[in-house]
């Protein structure tokens, strides 16, 4: 039971289940929500958001049958804190499409704090595309801008609470936009944010050097923060080509016949790739499997809510598949997709983009 130290909980979602009946409302600021029962028989309430990394429900889900109680019915949902670190999360809200120049249209970043302590000072950043669309209004106002970014301040963020920056926006009428997209971004940061304990992993980069017309040296080192572990095959590539896999070493130089080395055994461990771009969130996935045989497994390094897109990309720079995803871990199959090259991109509900190469070998 609730007492009187309890906070209230706002716009927490809640979940009346039944035969026929399916409703989901928000709870007012007083944590408190109604629901009018139309069904027949037992019903069930939840919180679709909790439990989560930060909260537990002393009860997932209360089921009720209403024959035993009187008309009114009221049952309360305890959270209890699992850590003391506030947690930001946006969310972006744009019109289905953005009217001509002569009209203005609305733009919403609501920022949440699903932690469990207060967001101090917190600052949303908003990036637009000023090429072809102006600020007309915001409220709260710019704080400061760099380059095609805005920042606004916002403040301290209680913990489960939510602010809302609101613009007008329209776009420039010496740009053409007819049938064209246009991108916005929206980010979150706080001055205290929680430390991260980095997890240990495995690197390897290899270097290659010519020593002769007929001699090339490969050098193999671990900058990764952990040893590996076990053993793995290693693949040349050149042109994108595939040349050799396994545990000899084919080399083609130009356009002469393919020079086939001794075998040679190569004890270099598990490679756990990470992507050689240069990444804004370096520690948020990890690559197993890379180069493939029939699948690719990427593995969330910390707890990541919400939909994440996966996308495969040819050297081309066309996107060959896409799928939408939930779970901490992804698995890509290979399909009949053939062997080569190819670029991968994960994003997240927050914006965050984590890219690199993955080669699919024969």
């Amino acid at each position: 039971m609730a007492d009187t130290s309890d906070i209230p909980v706002p716009q927490a979602t809640v979940h009346l289940d039944a035969n026929t009946q399916h409703t989901i409302r928000p709870t007012h600021p007083n944590g408190q929500v109604q629901f009018g029962y139309l069904d027949i028989g037992t019903f069930s309430l939840s919180l679709p958001q909790f439990p989560n990394d930060n909260w537990a429900v002393c009860i997932d889900t209360i089921c009720i049958n209403p024959d035993t109680f009187p008309d009114t019915i009221r049952t309360t949902f305890l959270l209890t804190p699992l850590t003391q670190c506030p947690d930001l999360s946006v969310d972006l809200g744009l019109p289905a499409f953005f009217r001509g120049c002569l009209a203005t249209s609305p733009v919403q970043v609501k920022v949440t704090n699903l932690g469990t302590i207060t967001a101090e000072d917190v600052q949303v950043a908003l990036v637009m595309p000023f090429a072809a669309m102006e600020l007309v209004s915001s409220m709260p106002p710019v704080a400061a801008q760099n380059g095609d970014t805005l920042f606004f301040s916002v403040g301290d963020l209680p913990a489960l609470e939510f602010t809302s920056v609101n613009l007008t926006v329209k776009t420039r009428c010496d740009t053409f936009l007819l049938d064209q997209s246009l991108c916005l971004e929206a980010f979150a940061n706080m001055s205290n944010p929680c430390p991260s304990t980095p997890v240990g992993f495995s690197e390897i980069r290899v270097h290659s050097e010519c020593l002769s017309d007929t001699t090339v040296r490969f050098t193999l080192k671990n900058v990764g923060i952990a040893p590996t572990q076990a053993l793995h095959e290693y693949v040349i590539i050149e042109d994108e080509v595939i040349l050799k896999k396994s545990w000899f070493t084919l080399i083609i130089f130009d356009f002469n016949p393919p020079i086939i080395t001794n075998t040679v055994f190569y004890t270099i461990g598990e490679l756990l790739v990470s992507a050689e771009e240069p990444q804004l969130y370096p520690q948020l996935w990890q690559i197993m499997n890379n180069p493939m045989k029939s699948s690719a497994t990427f593995q969330a390094e910390e707890g990541i809510r919400g939909e994440k897109q996966f996308d495969l990309i040819d050297t081309g720079g066309r996107i060959m598949y896409s799928e939408k995803f939930y779970d901490q871990e992804f698995t890509f199959e290979r399909g009949n997709f053939g062997s080569g090259l190819y670029f991968f991109r994960i994003v997240d509900d927050k914006g965050r983009v984590f890219s690199g190469k993955v080669v699919i070998s024969e």
